[in-house]
C-alpha cells in the first residue's frame, strides 16, 4: 500500500515526488498544481510530445495550456515572476531566458503538445490503429444530427422486422402493458437509456437469474381454493382482506398480493393482524402462495430483462451495419474497440505507432473517469509507474466533486488505482483559495454534521459513507470577508404554486444583491435546465439582464417562433394558425404573404419556400429572413435569430426534403444564450470549474434522488467489467430477489445519494464571498423532515425545526460584507484554477498606424473629429458612462415607437425588459421610465412622432414643389413608413460609411417615395435656455447630420435636398431642422 501523505495546503511549494496521487477538495488550486508538475517536467528536459495531460472536457485543456504559457510568458519578462515559478518549480536557478527559450520552443511546436481530452487521445491512438480495428480509412466521428438519424433508422429497422404479435409481446413484456408510448418511443427510450451498457456486456450478464419453480396448476388451484376456506379470526375486517387477496389470486396479480393484504404481513414476518393472530394454518396457506408469486414476479422481471437485451441485440445489429456504411464512429465506440487493442498491444509497440512515447502522465478529472477509458489508459499508467526515474504519473482529482455518474463517470475508480498501480505518493489539499472563512466554515458544518444528526436508516448510512471522504476545510484567505445564508421564501396556499412562488422569491434576492453589489459576478445555480428557464422569466420579469448558460431551444424567442410559423407552412399549407401567425408580421410582408386565407395562395408561397430552400440551402435563406426581422428585435432576439441561422447552416449537410425534419431539430436543439452579464444562471453541472462573488442556491426542494434508471448493474469491483443486470423494480419486488440482486439496488441507491451529495458540494463550494440558499418553508402537513437536500440543511443548520415562511433560519458572518473593506482580497496569490466566462470575449483591436492596408477605411457619421484640442474635464467626467448608459436605453424606448398616435405607449413591464436585454438594470430604471413618460408628454416630441404631422408634413424642410404635391394630395394619398434603428453601410469617398439612423420616415405620395425625415434623438442634459450653448451643440451635430442626409439620398435613390434632418432635444422638448 502506497503511504499517505497530507499537505500542509499553502501556496509554498512543496516537495514534488515522481508519482503522486492527489485528492483536492475544491478551490484548493488542483489545476495550478498539474500546471506546476508540467511546467517542472519541461525544464527538466522532457519533450513536450512525452508528456500527456488529459482532462475532462476541451474547455478545461485549453484553460491549462493558456496558463501553462501565461505563467512562462509572464516569467520571461518579469524576473519577480520569473522568481516565484522557480519556487513553486522547486528550480531557484530559474531564469527569464530559460522561460523565453521554453516559450518559444512550445508556440513553434504547438501541434506536438499533448494537453487533450481522453476522447481526443484515444481518437489519435486509433488513427494508428485503424487498421486492426477494421476501420475505414476516412471514417469519421459521427455528428448529433447523423447520430439522432442513424438511431432513427435503426429502430425502424427493427420494427419493421417485427410481426404485431411480436411487437405487442414486446411491449407487454417491457412496459408490463402499462404504458401510452408508442412501441417507437418505447424502444427508442431504451435504446438511449441502456445502450451503453449492452455495449460493455455480454448476454450471460442479462440472464443471471435463478430457475424458479411455479406450482403445478392443478396444487396452485388448491392452494386458492384452500385459502377461501382456512382458518381466519372472526372479524370483519379479517373477511375483507381475505376476499381482496382471493381476488389477487384469482386474477393472477401476484404483485398486488404480495404488496398487499395478509400476505404482505406474512411475507415480513408478521403473525398478528389488528393484534389478533392470524393462525399457523392461514400462515402456511399464504406462505405457499407466496412462494408462487415470487417464482412468477422473478421469472417476470428474468423474462423482461432478457427481452431488453435481445432488442437491443436486434438494433445494435442494425446500428453497426449503418455506421460501417457511413463510415462514423461514436467516442464510446472508439474507447471500447480500443481496449482490444491496450490489452493486445505493449506500451512500446503503441509509442511506435504512435510517433512519440509516452513518459510523463498527468490525469486531472479523475473521479469522472469512465471504466472504459481507464482500461485504455491503464497501461500507459503501469509503464510510467514501472520503477524508472524518467517517467512520473500525476493523477487529480476529487471524489466530493464526482457528478457525471450518469455519463459513466465511476469515482470509485480513483480508490482503486492506489492497489493497482505501485510507488504511488497520495497528498491532499483541503485548503481553499477561492472562499471566506464564512463559506468554508458554512461548508464543514453541513457535511460534519450530516453524518451526526441524522436518523438512522438505509439512506443515512450511504449519507456517512459519503462523508467519511470529508475532510475539514481550511481557507487560505481568511481576511476575506463573506457571508452564507438558509432563508426560506414565501408559502404558497396551493402546494404545486409554491415552487413559481420560489422562484419569484429567488429572482426577487437576486436582483436586491445585484443593486446592493453591481459589480460582483452572481451565479444562480440549479439542479435541472428547466428550473434555470424558468429563473431566467422571472428575473426578466424584474427587468434583470441574466446569462442564460443552462440552453433551451430556440423557440422561446418570437422571432425565431415567426420563422418556424414559415417552414410550417412550407411543410404543410393547411396550417392555418401558422398561416395566419406569417401574415400578419412584418416577415410575412416581407416575404409577399399577406392573405391567409386563401388555400391556394398558402400553396403557392409553400412551394416558393421549399424551390428556395433546395436551390440556395437553408442558411443563405434563413440568414434574409433574420435580417429582415433583426429591426424589430432587442438585444437577446437578435442573439437568438443569429444563433438560429447558424443551426441552419449545420442542417444544410443533412438536409431533407422535408421543412418538417429541420423544425424537429431545431425544437429540440439546446442552446444556451451566454451574454456578459455578471449575473449568470446555469446548472451545477455546468459551474464546475467556475467560482462566483455570490452563489445563490434556489433549487434545493427537489427529491435528493430522482426517477430510478430502468436497469441496475452490479460489477465485482470498481475496476472491472458489469456482470450482472437487472431491470429495476419496486422495493416489494426487490424484497423477492435472491440477496446478490438485493444487493445491487442497494448498491445503485447508495450511488445516487453519493452523487447527489456531490452535486450539493460543487453548488456550495463556488462561492468567493457569500452563499444564498433559497428553500421553501415548511408545509402546514409535515410531519418530518423532507428528503431533499433543503430537508438535510435544515436538518444541520436548523436542527430540523420547522421552517418558517420568509424567515432566514441560519446566518454566519456579516450580511454586509461588501461594504467592509477587506485589504487581503488581492494579496494573497491563488493558485486555484482561474474561471473564464462561457460568453464571447470581446477583442478590441487598436486602430492601425497608417490606416488599413488592405480594403476601404471605416467611419460613422456619429464620430466626430472637429477639434483635434478638447478640455480634459470634457472627456474625463465623472458619470459620463452613466449618462452614456442613460442615452442608450431611452434610445432603445424610442425604437418601440412607431406612432404615438396610432398605437399606445410602451408598458412597464416591455421598458424593463428592453432595460434587461441591453444590461441596463443596474441605473434607476424606474426613474428613468418617468424621465421617458415625461418626454413622450412634451408637446413637440409627441406631435413629431405623431402620423398628423406629416399630413401634410409642414414642418420639414423640402422643396417647394414637393410640399406643394402633399399639401394638395388627398386623405389617403400619403403613406408613411418608420425604420427605427435603420442600419446602413454605403461607400463614400473610398470609405465605408456605416451606422445607425435612430429613426427613418419614408414619405410616400401614390406609393411613390418622395421624401424622407431623419430623426436623430438626443438626451444631452446642458442648459437648454443658453441659446449660444444650444447653438453649439446643433452646429457640433451638424457634420453628422449631413452625412446622414447624403446616406439616405443614395440609399433610396432620391435628391438630398429631399431628405429633412432634425434634431429631437427629447430632454428640453424641442426639435430643430438641421
Amino acid at each position: 500500500m502506497s503511504a499517505i501523505v497530507t499537505k500542509t495546503d499553502t501556496a509554498r511549494p512543496e516537495r514534488i515526488s515522481s508519482n503522486v496521487i492527489i485528492r483536492a477538495s475544491a478551490g484548493t488550486g488542483k489545476t495550478f498544481q498539474l500546471s506546476n508538475r508540467y511546467l517542472r517536467q519541461l525544464f527538466q528536459g522532457a519533450a513536450p510530445d512525452e508528456i500527456l495531460a488529459t482532462t475532462f472536457t476541451r474547455k478545461a485543456a485549453g484553460e491549462i495550456l493558456e496558463r501553462n504559457m501565461l505563467r512562462l510568458a509572464e516569467a520571461a519578462l518579469n524576473q519577480q515572476a520569473c522568481t516565484e515559478l522557480g519556487q513553486f518549480l522547486e528550480l531557484p536557478d530559474l531564469s527569464p531566458e530559460q522561460c523565453r527559450k521554453l516559450l518559444q520552443k512550445l508556440t513553434r511546436g504547438l501541434h506536438r503538445i499533448r494537453i487533450c481530452t481522453l476522447d481526443s487521445f484515444f481518437s489519435q491512438i486509433t488513427s494508428s490503429f485503424g487498421f486492426e480495428m477494421g476501420l475505414p480509412p476516412d471514417w469519421t466521428i459521427v455528428d448529433e444530427i447523423d447520430q439522432v438519424r442513424l438511431k432513427t433508422k435503426a429502430v425502424d429497422a427493427v420494427l419493421r422486422n417485427e410481426t404485431t404479435k411480436d411487437a405487442v409481446k414486446l411491449m407487454h413484456l417491457l412496459t408490463k402493458g402499462e404504458t401510452n408510448r408508442t412501441v417507437s418511443e418505447l424502444i427508442q427510450q431504451t435504446v438511449n437509456s441502456l445502450y451503453p451498457i449492452f455495449q460493455e456486456t455480454g448476454p450471460e450478464a442479462w440472464d443471471t437469474f435463478p430457475r424458479t419453480r411455479l406450482l403445478p396448476p392443478e396444487e396452485l388451484k388448491s392452494a386458492i381454493e384452500e385459502l377461501r376456506t382456512v382458518w381466519l379470526p372472526d372479524d370483519k375486517r379479517f373477511e375483507k382482506i381475505r376476499q381482496q387477496d382471493l381476488d389477487r389470486a384469482i386474477t393472477l396479480d401476484w404483485e398486488a398480493f404480495v404488496q398487499k393484504g395478509l400476505a404482505s404481513k406474512v411475507s415480513q414476518g408478521q403473525t398478528t393482524y389488528y393484534r389478533k393472530e392470524i393462525g399457523e394454518s392461514a400462515i402456511g396457506v399464504y406462505k405457499l402462495l407466496l412462494r408462487h408469486a415470487t417464482a412468477v414476479l422473478i421469472d417476470l422481471v428474468a423474462r423482461q430483462t432478457k427481452a431488453t437485451y435481445e432488442l437491443l441485440k436486434r438494433f445494435d445489429v442494425r446500428y453497426s451495419q449503418l455506421k460501417d456504411e457511413a463510415r462514423v464512429l461514436q467516442f464510446n465506440d472508439i474507447t471500447r474497440l480500443l481496449n482490444r487493442i491496450a490489452a493486445d498491444n505493449d506500451v512500446d509497440r503503441l509509442a511506435y505507432r504512435m510517433d512519440g512515447k509516452i513518459s510523463h502522465l498527468l490525469l486531472d478529472e479523475f473521479q469522472d473517469t469512465s471504466l472504459p477509458q481507464w482500461h485504455v489508459i491503464r497501461p500507459f499508467a503501469r509503464h510510467v509507474t514501472a520503477r524508472s526515474s524518467s517517467r512520473s504519473f500525476f493523477c487529480v482529482g476529487d471524489g466530493k466533486q464526482a457528478i457525471y455518474g450518469w455519463r459513466g463517470g465511476v469515482a470509485e475508480i480513483f480508490d482503486a488505482i492506489e492497489d493497482e498501480l505501485t510507488g504511488l505518493q497520495r497528498e491532499s489539499l483541503n485548503r481553499s483559495f477561492r472562499s471566506a472563512p464564512a463559506i468554508v466554515e458554512t461548508t464543514n458544518r453541513i457535511f460534519e454534521g450530516l453524518s451526526r444528526q441524522l436518523d438512522e436508516d438505509d439512506d443515512t448510512s450511504s449519507i456517512r459513507r459519503w462523508c467519511e471522504q470529508f475532510i475539514e476545510h481550511s481557507t487560505a484567505r481568511e481576511n476575506l470577508n463573506g457571508y452564507a445564508c438558509l432563508e426560506t421564501a414565501p408559502i404558497s396556499e396551493e402546494k404545486p404554486d409554491q415552487f413559481g412562488l420560489t422562484m419569484t422569491h429567488t429572482a426577487q434576492r437576486v436582483a436586491e444583491l445585484a443593486r446592493k453589489v453591481p459589480k460582483a459576478s452572481i451565479g444562480v445555480l440549479a439542479r435541472k435546465n428547466s428550473v434555470v428557464s424558468r429563473l431566467i422569466y422571472e428575473l426578466r420579469r424584474l427587468g434583470i439582464a441574466a446569462s442564460e448558460e443552462g440552453g433551451n431551444p430556440l423557440s422561446d424567442s418570437v422571432a425565431v417562433q415567426l420563422v418556424m410559423s414559415v417552414l410550417q407552412v412550407a411543410d404543410h399549407p393547411g396550417n392555418t394558425i401558422a398561416r395566419f401567425h406569417v401574415a400578419q408580421s412584418p416577415l410575412g410582408k416581407a416575404l409577399g404573404y399577406t392573405n391567409h386565407r386563401r388555400h391556394d395562395l398558402a400553396e403557392q408561397f409553400a412551394r416558393r419556400i421549399r424551390r428556395r430552400l433546395q436551390a440556395e440551402g437553408y442558411g443563405k435563406v434563413l440568414r434574409e429572413w433574420a435580417d429582415e426581422l433583426l429591426p424589430f428585435c432587442g438585444p437577446r432576439g437578435r442573439r437568438r435569430l443569429n444563433q438560429m441561422v447558424e443551426l441552419s447552416y449545420t442542417w444544410q449537410a443533412h438536409a431533407t426534403l422535408r421543412t418538417s425534419d429541420f423544425l424537429r431539430f431545431l425544437s429540440r436543439k439546446q442552446v444556451p444564450d451566454p451574454t456578459t452579464d455578471n449575473i449568470r444562471v446555469m446548472t451545477v453541472h455546468q459551474s464546475k470549474g467556475l467560482e462566483f462573488d455570490i452563489v445563490v442556491l434556489p433549487d434545493l426542494d427537489g427529491r435528493l434522488i430522482g426517477q430510478p434508471n430502468e436497469f441496475v448493474v452490479n460489477k465485482p469491483s470498481p475496476t472491472e467489467p458489469i456482470d450482472r443486470v437487472c431491470r429495476y423494480r419496486n422495493a416489494s419486488i426487490q424484497d423477492l430477489l435472491p440477496d446478490g440482486f438485493q444487493k445491487m439496488f442497494a448498491d445503485e441507491r447508495h450511488s445516487d445519494i453519493s452523487e447527489a451529495l456531490c452535486v450539493l458540494y460543487v453548488a456550495i463550494t463556488r462561492a468567493r464571498h457569500a452563499l444564498h440558499m433559497v428553500v421553501a418553508p415548511s408545509r402546514p402537513s409535515e410531519k418530518k423532515i423532507p428528503e431533499t437536500a433543503a430537508g438535510l440543511l435544515r436538518q444541520v443548520l436548523y436542527d430540523g425545526a420547522l421552517a418558517e415562511p420568509e424567515k432566514v433560519l441560519f446566518e454566519h458572518g456579516s450580511s454586509s460584507w461588501y461594504e467592509e473593506e477587506s485589504g487581503e482580497s488581492k494579496s494573497v496569490p491563488a493558485p486555484a484554477e482561474t474561471p473564464t466566462r462561457s460568453g464571447p470575449r470581446r477583442i478590441k483591436f487598436r486602430d492601425m498606424a497608417n490606416g488599413r492596408s488592405r480594403g476601404l477605411q471605416r467611419s460613422a457619421p456619429s464620430r466626430h473629429d472637429t477639434s483635434r484640442i478638447v478640455k480634459l474635464s470634457s472627456v474625463i467626467r465623472h458619470g459620463s458612462t452613466e449618462a452614456m448608459e442613460r442615452g442608450t436605453l431611452i434610445h432603445a424606448w424610442f425604437e418601440r415607437i412607431e406612432w404615438l398616435d396610432g398605437s399606445a405607449w410602451p408598458t412597464e413591464e416591455e421598458l424593463h425588459s428592453t432595460a434587461e436585454e441591453i444590461g441596463a438594470t443596474h441605473l434607476d430604471v424606474p426613474r428613468l421610465i418617468n424621465e421617458f413618460h415625461a418626454m413622450l408628454r412634451s408637446p413637440k416630441i409627441a406631435w413629431g412622432l405623431s402620423q398628423k404631422s406629416y399630413q401634410p408634413p409642414k414642418d420639414l424642410q423640402l422643396p417647394v414643389d414637393v410640399c406643394g404635391s402633399l399639401e394638395a394630395a388627398a386623405a389617403g394619398q400619403i403613406r408613411m413608413e418608420v425604420k427605427n434603428e435603420h442600419s446602413f453601410a454605403v461607400r463614400e469617398a473610398g470609405e465605408i460609411v456605416s451606422g445607425y439612423i435612430d429613426r427613418l420616415v419614408l414619405i410616400y405620395l401614390d406609393n411613390q417615395l418622395v421624401a424622407c425625415d431623419v430623426i436623430d434623438f438626443k438626451t444631452d442634459t446642458f442648459a437648454f435656455d443658453d441659446q449660444r450653448a444650444f447653438a453649439a451643440k446643433v452646429n457640433y451635430y451638424q457634420e453628422q447630420l449631413d452625412s446622414y442626409r447624403r446616406v439616405v439620398s443614395r440609399l433610396y435613390r432620391i435628391p438630398v435636398d429631399c431628405v429633412s434632418t432634425r434634431l429631437f432635444m427629447v430632454g428640453a422638448g424641442t426639435i430643430t431642422n438641421v
